[in-house]
């Protein structure tokens, strides 16, 4: 951050690059206008707010004598001036002059730096009222702030009336104070749920001690000591108690031996050697139909031969990963899940996704990389609606293959601004799988355990299943808390 004197230097240098131009180009010229109105802004930086909006006023008055009137350097210099009449504590002439710059002749053109004049949404401490993007304390600069469309308000980071270490590690574009809070209405029940997820209670039931031991195949060779079940079993509580193989056969053996089970546990070796061929469907708790299905993807470490070989012979190893595709429904229930590797296309892997899911589907959320028309028409095919938010450079389709739904959603974001369109389509609901995630990552791991490709699947598998079963021992119920 720079300082009086530093800032009052950097005014002065400028002023004498303003003469110089005015003696080249002429008082009134568009060059004089541009350096006035950079000049405006340091001079309020300065801590001299009058004196900046008599520049910019000056800047503003040049653009119009020289520029179009829908020129976008027209909507910088009423910015510029709404910005300087915000820090004088005018409020309501920035106000005033904020509303010219809306304009739509005006909307199209984006500014990255220096965008500040909002509508009040929080006050600071010193009584004035700031827009959601300045910074408590020093002069409002609007860092990343930009044009929106009519009748939306400017879009900037956090951070306007709030001190920076409220906001620090956040990277949401909404105030926190104006944000919508939510609140658990079953605390009781989901309370207890939490307590019972904890609970290491185990039995086995009669079937899962009749299915422990294979049926006899009939086919030449020794026969199997263990079912799938069994294996499922112990890679399973791996996962939960986050255990190496050997670990979970010793704990796996020590369960047996309390419960007087007349049962062996598998050892590590067959632990590995058959979670390669396990054939384990996704165990899907309640859920209503039809549904509101959210897909995403997330990255899951794994161990690669970079990593190997870094750590027997030292140096830097190349860290492998791979995609894991979640589609759960608007209860965070997980209905389909696909591995896939880490330069995997997101949208071929949700097309699967759709496919997958059993049921009728109501819509499909997902976030801008989902954005294809394959994606629609996977959803068109099972009924559904889809709620994706078109990328930036998206333009309505003028050559087949056409899809009149993604150019519908291009116009209606197009109207109303994308946060607006958000609200209205209900796209927040993505936040679901996002929530999966959270919870796979920290229940169940960040990293792959298992290092075969087969494996690595029936591992996501298993942990999907636990995490439904949690699910199922009671979900909270949240609403929103009214202002």
């Amino acid at each position: 951050m720079l300082d009086a004197r530093s800032h009052d230097a950097r005014v002065e240098d400028l002023e004498l690059y303003v003469e110089h131009l005015a003696e080249r180009f002429g008082l009134r010229s568009f060059e004089v206008g541009a350096r006035l109105n950079l000049l405006s802004r340091f001079v309020r930086e300065a801590g001299r707010p009058e004196e900046a909006i008599a520049v910019a006023r000056r800047a503003l008055s040049i653009f119009e004598e020289t520029l179009e009137p829908g020129s976008h350097w027209i909507g910088f210099a009423l910015h510029t001036l709404s910005s300087a009449f915000l820090e004088s504590g005018r409020r309501d002439e920035a106000l005033r002059t904020a509303e010219r710059a809306l304009e739509p002749s005006l909307f199209m053109v984006r500014k990255k730096r220096s965008m500040t004049a909002m509508l009040p949404c929080c006050p600071t401490p010193s009584g004035v009222s700031r827009g959601c993007g300045s910074r408590s304390g020093h002069s409002p600069r609007g860092v990343g702030a930009q044009f929106t469309r009519p009748g939306e308000l400017w879009r900037s980071p956090l951070r306007f009336g709030h001190r920076r270490s409220e906001c620090s590690g956040m990277n949401s574009r909404v105030c926190p104070k104006c944000k919508t809070k939510y609140r658990v209405t079953n605390w009781a029940e989901y309370d207890r749920a939490l307590v019972r997820r904890g609970d290491i209670t185990l039995w086995l039931s009669e079937d899962a001690i009749a299915s422990w031991r294979p049926v006899a195949s009939g086919r030449r060779g020794a026969p199997q000591k263990f079912s799938d079940h069994a294996i499922e079993t112990a890679l399973a509580l791996r996962l939960v108690f986050k255990l190496p193989l050997r670990q979970a056969e010793g704990f796996l053996r020590l369960i047996l031996s309390l419960m007087h089970a007349d049962l062996e546990a598998p050892d590590h070796t067959t632990l590995s050697r058959r979670s390669q061929r396990l054939d384990i469907k996704l165990d899907l708790a309640v859920t209503y139909s039809p549904m509101h299905l959210v897909v995403d993807s997330t990255g899951l470490s794994i161990v690669g031969e970079g990593e190997w070989a870094a750590a027997k012979h030292g140096g830097r190893g190349k860290r492998g990963w791979k995609k894991l595709h979640l589609g759960v429904d608007g209860d965070g229930v997980i209905v389909a899940q696909v591995l896939t590797d880490g330069a995997a296309d997101d949208a071929k892997a949700g097309v699967n996704l759709i496919a997958d899911v059993a049921g009728e589907i109501a819509s499909v959320t997902a976030d801008a990389a989902y954005d294809t028309v394959a994606i629609y028409e996977a959803a068109a095919s099972r009924g559904a609606t889809v709620v994706v938010p078109p990328t930036r450079t998206a333009k309505v389709t003028r050559r087949r293959p056409r899809c009149a739904a993604r150019d519908r959603t291009i116009r209606r974001v197009a109207k109303l601004g994308r946060r607006r369109w958000k609200k209205e389509s209900g796209f927040h609901r993505q936040g679901r799988v996002e929530n999966a995630f959270f919870r796979y990552k920290g229940i169940i791991s960040d990293r792959l355990r298992a290092r075969h490709a087969d494996a690595q699947e029936a591992e996501v598998v298993i942990a999907c299943n636990i995490l439904n079963r949690m699910i199922a021992l009671g979900p909270p119920v949240s609403s929103a808390v009214e202002p």
